[in-house]
């Protein structure tokens, strides 16, 4: 959705102040060892199967805590907290009840529109998995919850200072806004394994089933939305709605189709079941899995169409995405390629080229650069391209800090042909 924000731009002490809250940081991250490589037999940090096929976020995050675990073998909390953890352990897996929590903190500082402006916000999240019955019933179903709470830090947030203002076509920042409260999933999500289908009704962020791939998250990859979203797709932020993923066992092929409400221009914690909008967004999606010079790879192809909101001045528009991804040795190294289109004005962009790559380095880091380039959907058709690098930090299986650069340039930017922005991210899970 397109957003107009004021350009407020902050005094010279912008990058005083963003210093010192890299410097820090930035200290930890460069000076703490590394720590051993995981075991022979412990599951491998990436997986393709984790983060290419349709899922979703709170499923994402639980996983990537117990990979994280497995991956610190020998890393050792107090013992009050070990104790604290064990009990709580005890007692959800007695109810079947699975809980995650993250609380993540990114910054950042744009230069080349007059003053150096900078922001900070906060996230943090909740996310839990409740198995309401088992496998004995050959169906089983499960509740699955995110709850967040967005916030500004220092009074301006990382979005504010990093939204399409100053001529740029698209946010330099995915999420990271000042919402406040808010109830993007609770959803029930029926397995039936005999028909290979996977049916989700309730309260969704619909994007994380479609469009997905190995690299698209503002809080483990890139930052800027032409990589860890897609500006050329008019997803709503969430809505109320069902999903349908059907994937047969061995063909290496999946079928999605959804609809939602678009309840994404509006803040709050409405969960609304009733489908009463006659606002919506649908998508179809078709994606392949193979195998490529030995090496998993995926292809897929997503058609998508949203309605008019008239109360936010957003008129419709459809599309088409396709994304390419390859892993290139050992799910050491990826790549990701994709094209999108669009018509009408709804998303921010109506072409869209973006393609990145990531490896892993010492074990458990992850560095990654990405190009992308788009064109504005309104207007005078503006294009504008966007180069990002960042470097993720693992430090244990809790903490990991993540410094990234972007420069943004092309035509429609204001004063100056040039934005240059300097990020930082860090994550505490617990």
């Amino acid at each position: 959705m397109k957003t107009k924000l004021m350009r407020r731009n902050l005094p010279s002490a912008a990058f005083p102040a963003l210093a010192r809250f890299l410097c820090p940081v930035l200290t930890a991250a460069l000076f703490v060892p590394s720590h051993a490589a995981p075991p022979a037999d412990a599951p491998p940090a990436t997986d393709i199967s984790q983060d290419t096929t349709n899922t979703d976020g709170v499923h994402d995050s639980i996983e990537r805590r117990k990979r994280l675990d497995a991956l610190f073998p020998g890393w050792k909390a107090p013992q009050w907290l070990e104790s604290c953890r064990d009990s709580r352990d005890a007692l959800l897996k007695r109810i079947h009840l699975d809980i995650g929590a993250s609380y993540d903190v990114a910054g950042v500082a744009v230069y080349g529109d007059g003053d150096p402006d900078s922001g900070f916000s906060g996230d943090l999240t909740v996310n839990g998995m409740w198995l309401l019955f088992g496998k004995k019933w050959d169906r089983p179903l499960d509740l699955r919850f995110r709850v967040r709470y967005r916030h500004a830090i220092g009074g301006r947030a990382a979005s504010e200072v990093a939204g399409v203002s100053g001529g740029v076509l698209w946010n330099m920042i995915d999420g990271f806004s000042d919402a406040g409260f808010e109830i993007p999933d609770f959803q029930l999500v029926q397995h039936l394994p005999r028909h290979n289908l996977e049916i989700r009704y309730g309260q969704m962020t619909i994007d994380s089933q479609f469009d997905r791939h190995g690299l698209r998250s503002s809080k483990q990859a890139f930052f800027n939305r032409a990589f860890s979203s897609n500006p050329a797709v008019a997803f709503p932020r969430f809505g109320a709605g069902a999903t349908l993923l059907w994937k047969p066992e061995g063909r290496g092929f999946d079928l999605t189709i959804g609809t939602t409400t678009v309840q994404g221009t509006q803040n709050g914690d409405q969960v609304d079941f009733s489908l009463g909008s006659s606002n919506f967004f649908s998508a179809v999606q078709f994606g392949r899995d193979f195998k490529l010079r030995d090496n998993p790879a995926r292809i897929q192809a997503m058609l998508w169409h949203s309605d008019a909101v008239e109360d936010e001045d957003t008129p419709e528009g459809e599309g088409v995405s396709l994304t390419f991804e390859h892993w290139l040795a050992g799910s050491k190294d990826r790549l990701f390629v994709r094209a999108a289109w669009a018509d009408g004005a709804a998303s921010d962009t109506d072409r869209m080229l973006a393609a990145g790559f990531a490896t892993e380095r010492c074990e458990n880091d992850l560095f990654g650069v990405a190009v992308g380039t788009g064109r504005g959907s309104s207007g005078d058709h503006d294009w504008q391209a966007v180069i990002e690098t960042f470097y993720r930090r693992q430090i244990g299986p809790s903490f990991q800090v993540t410094p990234e650069a972007q420069l943004i340039f092309g035509s429609g930017l204001d004063e100056h042909p040039v934005r240059l922005v300097f990020g930082l991210r860090g994550e505490l899970v617990f």
